[in-house]
């Protein structure tokens, strides 16, 4: 599935949902990280390639992207590029 109805996936999985700040980061996150494929795991969204993994409250990926932050190996050795999501809204209140 591509992002978009990836997010929408895990969405439907939650109580609360991105919002549309969030939603265009983590868009522009895997375009420019060039993926394209994705499944929605328990607590959070990767690629096929395991490269990006997005979470409700934070981004973190195995290469940099713009605006992220190096954390270095701890605590996700592999996924050391970080990126926080500060939006995460419960959909009844939002609109």
């Amino acid at each position: 599935m591509n992002i978009n109805e990836a997010m929408d996936a895990f969405r439907a999985s939650k109580t609360r949902k991105y919002s549309a700040v969030d939603r265009a980061i983590i868009e522009a996150v895997a375009g420019e990280l060039e993926l394209d494929e994705f499944r929605v795991e328990k607590d959070f969204i990767t690629d096929v390639g395991d490269f990006l993994h997005v979470h409700s409250t934070m981004i973190v990926a195995a290469h940099p992207f713009k605006d992220a932050v190096d954390r270095g190996p701890v605590p996700y050795p592999r996924h050391r590029h970080f990126l926080a999501l500060e939006r995460w809204v419960d959909p009844k209140t939002s609109r």
